[in-house]
């Protein structure tokens, strides 16, 4: 599941909880229900977990150092990008869709790069 900055941590955290201590009861309901058993979780994936999901895995003894120091840099990757989402927005951006999302493109690489950073996209 996917959240955005807006859910809040008591939302995060019940539905992590729900997903994995109530498996057992909706594993079977669905085919692909099985994707979310704890063990076929990607813990090292490419989107940050929300802070509250972080705190309920260390709960259960399931959150380690190398899953901490992906999510720091899954998290400062999100920041390098929406500073520069900011300032690609605050310039001088094209009209035209294909320019202003090649623009996008460029300035998202040349952030990214600039941190080091694997841009996936380009």
């Amino acid at each position: 599941l996917i959240g955005n900055d807006r859910l809040d941590d008591e939302t995060a955290r019940s539905l992590i909880k729900v997903l994995i201590e109530d498996f057992d009861k909706y594993k079977d309901a669905a085919p692909g229900n099985a994707g979310y058993a704890l063990d076929n979780q990607n813990m090292e994936w490419v989107i940050p977990f929300h802070d509250a999901v972080v705190e309920y895995y260390k709960e259960i003894g399931h959150w380690t150092d190398e899953m901490q120091q992906h999510q720091d840099m899954l998290v400062k990757r999100q920041n390098v990008l929406m500073d520069a989402w900011k300032e690609y927005k605050a310039g001088d951006t094209p009209s035209d869709d294909e320019a202003f999302k090649q623009g996008w493109m460029e300035a998202r690489a040349e952030a990214l790069k600039a941190e080091d950073m694997d841009v996936v996209f380009e």
